[in-house]
């Protein structure tokens, strides 16, 4: 019995909207998409059906407990929705150190607001060290030996980027003097 919970975990999600025409949804979150820098993922669609006037977008992030779901609804175009189209778009933000994966879903939506196709896809979201690294062009520093363990006052953050918060470099994030 282990075995077929285990494989129904795996199998794919069905779609709420059985009815309607399944559309093939393609994205990718880059840095430009993440953290507050405000630019709307380009969203391929394929197999659309005739008709579409608008795609409602929501992106769900599935790995938090408590997350409340971005939605917008943007003018439909022939390949899909392009870079940015979405004025007012809240970036994912997955954290420092955590892989977090989100739900794309688009629902096509016919001149009169009545959905006519469907189709969701998976993004994942690259950890903020990985977008550190890119943007500074080199190597994560290397782990903390033994007489370098991280104290209470220094963060992930000044782990990472190698920034001494003792010489100032660095505000605090987290520690005993937090919010002064």
């Amino acid at each position: 019995m282990g075995l077929a919970i285990a494989a129904s975990a795996c199998a794919p999600r069905p779609s709420p909207y059985p009815d309607l025409t399944p559309l093939a949804v393609s994205a990718q979150l880059g840095e430009r998409n993440l953290c507050g820098l405000g630019v709307s993922p380009a969203v391929s669609i394929a197999n659309r059906p005739d008709g579409v006037a608008n795609y409602r977008i929501k992106i769900t992030n599935i790995d938090a407990l408590l997350h409340t779901p971005w939605e917008t609804t943007v003018p439909a175009s022939a390949g899909g929705i392009a870079a940015g189209a979405a004025r007012d778009y809240q970036a994912p933000c997955p954290g420092e150190f955590q892989n977090h994966r989100y739900r794309l879903e688009v629902l096509a939506l016919d001149g009169s607001g009545r959905p006519v196709g469907y189709g969701s896809t998976l993004l994942a979201a690259q950890p903020l060290a990985v977008l550190v690294r890119k943007r500074s062009g080199g190597a994560l520093p290397e782990p903390a030996t033994p007489q370098q363990q991280p104290t209470p006052q220094d963060s992930p953050l000044d782990l990472l980027t190698g920034r001494d918060r003792d010489r100032g470099t660095l505000p605090p994030i987290i520690g005993p003097d937090y919010g002064r």
